[in-house]
């Protein structure tokens, strides 16, 4: 029982409740929770830190690579 909570994966979006129950909270689908799951993720989702370095190395990359392909924007 010690390793059980961490042992196995929690699934995101099936329901391993029994029939009943799952009528009882309302017949969600996969579909409809897989939809809910991708909004509360989104809505919870906070942008990591990353240092100000590495963000200008990148943007400036990201410039080179435009001009050198020839894009504008």
């Amino acid at each position: 029982m010690e390793r059980y909570e961490n042992a196995f994966y929690s699934p995101l979006i099936s329901n391993w409740d029994n029939h009943e129950t799952w009528l009882e909270a309302g017949s969600v689908s996969s579909a409809q929770r897989a939809n809910q799951v991708w909004k509360q993720l989104l809505r919870e989702y906070q942008q990591p830190p990353i240092d100000s370095g590495i963000d200008e190395a990148l943007q400036d990359y990201v410039a080179r690579r435009k001009i050198e392909i020839g894009q504008t924007n």
